[in-house]
């Protein structure tokens, strides 16, 4: 017999530890019970998010900028 690989959300999926039910690993309350899970995945940093976001905003102007440019000189 060969063993099926998990796919898709199937990776994702834990057992709550109060009712037994399959959940996914990010959630931090189970839908089904509503106890609290210990979530796989940690928030991220509210400044390590705004940095992330000012330094995406900054790139995608100038490449914006660059593509303006370009079109002009053609």
């Amino acid at each position: 017999m060969t063993k099926k690989s998990k796919t898709g959300y199937e990776k994702h999926l834990t057992t709550c530890p109060h009712c037994k039910r399959d959940v996914l690993d990010h959630m931090v309350a189970c839908p089904f019970c509503q106890g609290e899970l210990k979530p796989y995945y940690k928030p991220m940093e509210t400044e390590k998010a705004r940095r992330i976001r000012t330094f995406l905003a900054i790139a995608l102007t100038a490449i914006a900028l660059v593509i303006i440019i370009l079109l002009k000189l053609i």
